[in-house]
């Protein structure tokens, strides 16, 4: 049986962090697979790099952009590089893995999140 997309998402942009391996790898391939434009992140070029080879050479949209997302200066490359290749934003899954404090995240802060 051959897998078809669940929903369609031609046209739109999403980025995907902690996305070089596991959960967050898996969802940007079905992220791809549905039919979006696919920005894998994660900390290391290298590794971001071979996630959206593999997305491209199964026939989606994918491009890697290394980001540290505890770090702002990163967060603004990513975004902005972002939309310099596809001029919009439309899907943000924060899969990245940082724990600086424990409770619910809107007791947060954004000190606590991007230093």
């Amino acid at each position: 049986m051959e897998n078809q997309p669940q929903f369609d998402l031609k046209g739109k942009t999403a980025i995907v962090t902690g996305a070089s391996k596991g959960i967050g790898r898996a969802i940007a391939e079905s992220l791809a697979k549905n039919g979006a434009n696919v920005v894998v992140s994660s900390r290391k070029q290298e590794a971001v790099d071979e996630v959206a080879e593999n997305i491209v050479k199964a026939g989606a949209n994918a491009i890697g952009i290394a980001a540290h997302v505890g770090t702002s200066d990163d967060v603004h490359k990513l975004i902005n590089q972002t939309l310099e290749k596809y001029n919009s934003i439309d899907i943000i899954v924060n899969n990245a893995a940082i724990n600086p404090t424990y409770g619910p995240i809107q007791d947060s802060t954004e000190d606590v999140l991007i230093k």
